[in-house]
């Protein structure tokens, strides 16, 4: 972990940032039925590159992942 931080977000929230290679967040999420969801993500990133992971299970099961592409800035 390099560090992950937050900061304040144009829509008046916070959003999450400094994200090197290997860094790693885990939220909690309660699913309250069986069935099949959409996950959206809101990306930003000056040069592109990354890639998001949704994992269960400790990343034991990986779900979903989404390669970040470079949108011309951080927010």
């Amino acid at each position: 972990m390099e560090g992950i931080q937050t900061e304040p977000c144009s829509e008046g929230t916070d959003n999450v940032g400094w994200i090197d290679a290997g860094d790693w967040m885990v939220y909690s999420v309660d699913i309250p039925a069986s069935g099949i969801y959409t996950v959206e993500y809101r990306v930003a990133s000056q040069n592109g590159g990354g890639i998001l992971k949704l994992e269960q299970n400790a990343g034991t099961t990986e779900l979903g992942r989404l390669n970040v592409p470079n949108t011309g800035g951080w927010q």
